[in-house]
């Protein structure tokens, strides 16, 4: 018996490792490149505020927030806050089409493989599209959610930060 209740511990503590990405947790590091092929690391974002938004071009509530998304970049950006928007699209061509159809100019990067690795769902706590994160100034998630999330919404949660 006693075995048996080391080894749930040890698988519990194993699976909160291995799925971060949580209220709480530290944002994973991460390098990926940038719709122009550029590399770009999660510590080029160290000292802002970001608002992390992962999605899809195929993904119907993905369209309707980034307009969204847009205008907070264009409100806030002169206080510190970055819309970071990370594609699960397999090409940058079909990401940047699509960017450009919206007029969205933060950054955009591509992780063509979140769709299909587990550990990269695992390391982005990814359940579906969209999922946005608003990230403080230290790393640290401090809202996350999963599905289409609301303008006021994701401003009260900024509003808080820049206190």
């Amino acid at each position: 018996m006693r075995q048996l209740s080391l080894a749930v511990a040890i698988l519990l503590l194993a699976c909160a490792v291995v799925s971060a990405s949580e209220v709480g947790d530290r944002f994973p590091d991460f390098t990926l490149k940038n719709l122009s092929g550029r590399e770009v690391s999660w510590q080029s974002f160290q000292g802002k505020i970001v608002i992390v938004n992962l999605w899809m071009t195929t993904c119907p509530p993905c369209r309707k927030e980034m307009p969204m998304l847009q205008q907070l970049q264009n409100k806030y950006a002169s206080r510190g806050v970055v819309v970071l928007g990370i594609s699960a699209d397999e090409k940058a061509s079909t990401a940047s089409r699509f960017a450009r159809q919206l007029k969205i100019t933060y950054p955009l990067l591509l992780d063509s493989i979140l769709m299909t690795s587990e550990s990269e769902q695992k390391k982005f706590g990814f359940l579906g599209l969209p999922t946005t994160f608003i990230v403080d100034r230290n790393g640290i998630i401090r809202k996350k959610v999963i599905g289409f999330i609301y303008q006021d919404d994701l401003e009260s949660a900024l509003r808080q930060l820049l206190q």
